[in-house]
């Protein structure tokens, strides 16, 4: 009986030298077939296709991509009326006097008040202005602490700045409607328009039309809010863009 336990461990063991000889065998590289990948990749989220925003050129004033941007990027869609809402998800930002709810809005970023803000990178805010309307925001950027400086004179805890939304070579129209709490009605048209058959020369233009009442008594307010943009690529190099805003808001 004792015989045959060594025979066993032996076949064992040849088995297992065996094994090791046929991987040993099988180690070699293995060439695979190559494999192409084809798509397109939005260089900007004008047209509405996703949330995916790669540049910005706030951070850094240049075309430099978010991914190679030490800062922080976050994408939230409040469905806001205005900038206020979309201020609300920043990290270090807290809300300041709103002058009781009149649409005026002030922000302490950092701890520090901060009331300067600008729309495509030129100053549009000065002290107490009425808030942007979100008919015709693409998105909102913000700057915490000397990233600001970038823009010249302004406030030390942050800058803010409203990037609005521009035409692109599709023909398109959105109507969306909403209402709330408060006799709430608002109504926006987004219309883009491709101008000439080489699509050299875009247009864009949104409107907005909003009525309601207030949490408090005898208050409401009415606001009709109107964007043209115009584009002209005349070249592979220069782009002109004219764009104008009208707001009245009672």
């Amino acid at each position: 009986m004792f015989t045959k336990k060594p025979t066993a461990l032996m076949a064992v063991f040849g088995l297992l030298s065996g094994a090791g000889d046929a991987i040993a065998q099988d180690s070699r590289p293995t060439t695979l077939p190559a494999i192409t990948v084809e798509g397109t990749v939005p260089a900007d989220n004008a047209s509405g296709e996703a949330y995916r925003v790669p540049r910005s050129s706030s951070a850094t004033k240049t075309d430099t991509p978010l991914i190679d941007v030490p800062q922080t990027a976050i994408a939230v869609d409040t469905g806001g009326t205005t900038v206020e809402p979309a201020l609300d998800y920043v990290g270090g930002m807290s809300k300041g006097n709103n002058f009781g709810g009149l649409n005026l809005y002030e922000m302490n970023l950092r701890g520090l008040k901060t009331v300067n803000a600008a729309k495509n990178g030129f100053t549009a805010n000065r002290r107490y202005d009425g808030t942007a309307d979100a008919a015709n925001i693409e998105q909102v950027d913000v700057l915490l602490g000397p990233s600001a400086s970038l823009y010249g004179r302004g406030d030390p805890g942050g800058f803010v700045n409203v990037v609005t939304k521009k035409p692109f070579d599709e023909n398109r129209t959105t109507l969306q409607g909403m209402t709330g709490s408060y006799d709430l009605y608002r109504g926006t048209l987004d219309s883009n328009i491709v101008l000439n058959e080489d699509k050299s020369l875009l247009g864009r233009f949104n409107l907005a039309l909003e009525s309601r009442d207030s949490f408090r008594d005898h208050v409401s307010s009415d606001r009709q809010f109107f964007s043209p943009v115009l584009t002209w690529q005349a070249n592979s190099l220069t782009r002109l863009t004219v764009e104008a805003e009208a707001l009245k808001d009672d």
